[in-house]
């Protein structure tokens, strides 16, 4: 995805002339990064094929405050570079890529360049016809570059090879940075695309909220040795990777079995120092010997690689291409180039002069260079961490393992990651919950609920002689065992029922109870093993709502019950009973809000859907149910903080006692209760959806 007009207007330049003689004055950008001396082959094949492919004036402008004396001087004694003397940061990784990147962009701007070409160490061209390609696949935006699929990106330009004019910058003066904008056209960018933050995110980012697209160089490869090294693109620009980070990719991680069984677990949330520090520990723990097996494989890919790199690259690149002879060019026989091209003609000047149109002067930087302000390092992908793997593990082998095909090339296969539909871990903490934006979506998806609550009733009283029935005889039947216990113990038992007949007492409580208990028991695993969760797009809390909605049906058909059970017992009701249903508000509340909770931690929790039915016979015998909270907390103050911590069971009791006593509930406590149920509902309600971005992959 490069922009959300996606490719309508990469219209290709077209002109008799090469495209490359757009460019007149090309500035490549390098940040050179060496593991040790080791490397100073391939950093001359780099600088060697740059001056063999590049038919334009340029200039390199390179970095090279981490390499050594050796290979400094190797960079110094090319006629096209000119090393940057930029203050060094202590940063690593993206992040100190982008910020060099950064300020030699400001050095070439100043220098009057019309283009500019990122490359890695270990990236470069291996076609003459490597500006024509990039040029002609670049669309009026100004921009093209490499699109690692491979690697999961869908609208990150990848460092090793961007073409941009000097007109892009000056319109949207973007960073190298990997770190995350403060805006919200960046965050709901990372949103929707799911790009993670890497090496020149901000400049398709600044595309895509732009509403433009950008050339993408795909990789080509007739052979894949590996699934993200020794990448041609375009069949013009190679880039090796692997050099400047770790053996472990996030592809590896998302193949491997061991890490496929443990994601659950890191997916759990971590509240504190020291269970988020054994959580980590035992995971990695779990996973280390996967991990290295992962990376010593990994490293003996690329060593193979690098050696027949430096070996013969023609060879190589024959051979990545499918076998094909290696360019023109590229022939021992073919005489190079001269990197210093011919004086353009007149009619190209013209053309020149018509599609790149001179930059103003407000756009040009000043010609010192002030280091960019060292911001917090920006959480980046778990793939380019780089993992401690002993180099003496018994995985470790020189050997390669032949192909499934037969051929003894040496040569690993690795199936080709899919993209992932869904941001990666390290950046779900930015996803923003909008709770206006919920709850339209909830409201709009009430006929979804109403289908779940007719589909729930269907399945649970279809093919039963008493069907709905059933919801009356489960508290009539534990009043009638209730009424029988306190009947024998009457006098001893001490539950004060206010004059109220025993049965009347507890068949207003427990219907109430079996409400809130059968919501909690089956809305608590709604979630878990649903065959609709994958199926259905709606909000995820429309089946722990669905299950409430049927529990308060059947609720309602067990009060039914209660005229009769009054004629029975001769006591009728108050003239407060009105009260009922305003009281019964914060009562659904509060069980809709502990649905929501439970429902989300069952999901990572199974244990929980066995303990639940023991949490709730155990909190049937709270204060409020069986008997007044009066009884069990003589002092206000004890029975107010009871109402805010535990609203239903306060809630509960005052519903009784406006149906019988004709009084209006006790004030203070009926509002400390509505009070500390809004309280859980909203955040009941936040804490369901911030857990429930891993629902349909752990459920």
């Amino acid at each position: 995805m490069q922009g959300r007009r996606g490719e309508e207007g990469a219209a290709t330049i077209g002109h008799d002339a090469p495209a490359a003689a757009l460019v007149r004055h090309l500035a490549i950008l390098v940040v050179y990064y060496l593991k040790d001396n080791s490397d100073l082959p391939l950093l001359e094949l780099h600088l060697q094929r740059i001056a063999q492919h590049t038919h334009v004036p340029y200039t390199l402008f390179a970095v090279a405050n981490r390499v050594s004396p050796e290979a400094r001087e190797i960079i110094r004694a090319q006629p096209h570079v000119v090393e940057c003397d930029i203050t060094p940061t202590d940063a690593r990784g993206s992040r100190e890529h982008g910020y060099y990147l950064d300020a030699m962009l400001r050095i070439a701007l100043t220098a009057g360049v019309t283009h500019v070409c990122t490359l890695d160490v270990d990236s470069f061209p291996i076609d003459d016809r490597w500006l024509d390609v990039l040029v002609a696949k670049m669309p009026p935006s100004g921009v093209v570059g490499i699109l690692r699929r491979e690697n999961g990106d869908v609208a990150l330009a990848h460092p090793s090879c961007i073409l941009a004019t000097r007109e892009f910058f000056g319109r949207f003066s973007p960073s190298f940075s990997p770190d995350a904008e403060d805006t919200n056209e960046f965050r709901r960018f990372l949103r929707t695309t799911g790009q993670a933050a890497d090496t020149g995110i901000r400049l398709t980012a600044a595309l895509w909220n732009a509403e433009e697209p950008w050339g993408q160089l795909t990789r080509s490869n007739a052979v894949d040795p590996h699934y993200l090294m020794a990448g041609i693109y375009d069949d013009v620009v190679f880039h090796l990777g692997g050099v400047s980070r770790g053996s472990l990719f996030r592809a590896d991680l998302q193949q491997s079995r061991r890490h496929q069984l443990t994601r659950p677990i890191e997916r759990l949330p971590a509240r504190g120092k020291l269970l988020a520090r054994w959580k980590r520990a035992a995971l990695a723990k779990v996973r280390r010997s996967s991990e290295r097996r992962l990376a010593n494989t990994n490293r003996r890919v690329f060593n193979d690689l690098r050696s027949r790199l430096l070996d013969d690259p023609d060879a190589l690149f024959a051979y990545l291409r499918g076998g094909r002879a290696p360019a023109e060019a590229d022939q021992p026989d073919a005489q190079p180039s001269s990197p210093t091209p011919t004086e353009p003609s007149s009619e190209t000047k013209e053309l020149i002069n018509t599609v790149e149109p001179a930059l103003p002067a407000e756009h040009v930087d000043v010609a010192h260079v002030e280091p960019v302000d060292d911001l917090e390092l920006a959480p980046l992908r778990a793939a380019r961490e780089t993992s401690e793997v002993n180099d003496d593990d018994e995985w470790a082998s020189s050997e390669l393992p032949r192909r499934e095909d037969g051929h003894d090339r040496g040569v690993v296969e690795f199936p080709v990651p899919v993209v992932a539909d869904a941001p990666p871990p390290e950046l779900r903490y930015r996803r923003a919950l909008e709770l206006g934006a919920a709850l339209r979506s909830l409201a709009r998806s009430r006929g979804i609920v109403w289908a779940l609550v007719v589909r729930q009733l269907r399945a649970q009283y279809s093919q039963q002689v008493l069907g709905l029935a059933w919801a009356i005889l489960t508290p009539l039947a534990q009043t009638l065992l209730f009424t029988l216990i306190l009947h024998r113990f009457n006098g001893k038992a001490g539950i004060n029922t206010g004059g109220v007949p025993n049965a009347l007492f507890l068949y207003v409580g427990l219907t109430a109870w079996s409400f809130y208990s059968s919501s909690l028991s089956s809305g608590g695993t709604s979630l878990v093993g649903n065959p609709l969760l994958n199926k259905v797009y709606a909000p995820r809390e429309v089946f722990p709502l669905s299950q409430v909605a049927s529990s308060a049906i059947n609720a309602v058909a067990a009060a039914l019950v209660l005229p009769v059970l009054m004629l029975a017992v001769q006591r009728g009701p108050s003239v407060t009973i009105y009260w009922t249903a305003i009281l019964a508000l914060p009562l659904l509340a509060f069980t809709v809000a502990v649905t929501l909770v439970v429902s989300a931690i069952t999901v990572y929790l199974r244990d929980l859907r066995s303990g639940l039915p023991l949490i709730l016979q155990l909190a049937m015998f709270f204060p409020g149910v069986l008997y007044p909270v009066r009884t069990a907390f003589h002092s206000a103050a004890w029975r107010g903080l009871y109402a805010l911590l535990l609203p239903a069971w306060t809630l509960i009791d005052q519903i009784r006692e406006t149906m019988f006593h004709h009084h209006a509930p006790a004030v203070g406590f009926t509002l400390l209760a509505t009070a500390g149920s809004i309280v859980y509902l909203i955040g009941g309600f936040v804490f369901f959806k911030r857990l429930e971005t891993g629902f349909a992959d752990v459920s």
